[in-house]
């Protein structure tokens, strides 16, 4: 057996809490050069998205991801108080990512109860236990995505990015 590509691979970084950092690799092949590969820039903003989840480890990871994205963030742990909030802030929050599943009122309620206060509220399903019937008929009463859980930043800075320049 012969080994034609060889990689060593050295790397250090500094470790900072942060999402949305890039990681650098340096590799070195068999001839001796040099192939960098570089992690992209995760998309942010400056806008205020409120956060609709009863599940206090999903606030942590969330708020913390969402404001070092650059974004302002409102937290409801329920539907009843992201209701609330959205009537007591009007034109004050740009997008809302939604649970589906909660105690006083679940994500189906209260997204037709948030679309009844404003028809042009944007907002982002998100549930690690919802039926895809469910997020279809949601989808199709206007809801702009769905984001599985458990959440990959990526996957959520690039899906809150693209929904808030929809126009």
């Amino acid at each position: 057996m012969k080994i034609t590509n060889i990689f060593v691979i050295n790397f250090s970084f500094k470790w900072k809490k942060s999402f949305g950092e890039s990681i650098l690799l340096r590799l070195w092949n068999n001839k001796g050069e040099t192939v960098t590969l570089q992690k992209e820039k995760l998309p942010g903003g400056n806008e205020t998205i409120m956060l609709v989840d009863d599940q206090d480890a999903i606030w942590d990871f969330m708020i913390e991801a969402l404001q070092t994205l650059g974004y302002s963030v409102i937290l409801a742990e329920n539907g009843l108080d992201a209701v609330e909030i959205y009537k007591n802030n009007p034109g004050q929050i740009d997008c809302v990512i939604l649970d589906m599943i909660m105690p006083k009122m679940g994500g189906h309620n209260t997204f037709y109860q948030l679309k009844a206060l404003d028809p042009k509220v944007k907002v982002i399903l998100s549930s690690g236990y919802v039926s895809e019937q469910e997020v279809d008929d949601i989808l199709k009463q206007g809801a702009k995505s769905f984001i599985p859980k458990p959440h990959r930043i990526k996957d959520i800075a690039i899906e809150i990015r693209r929904v808030l320049d929809e126009k």
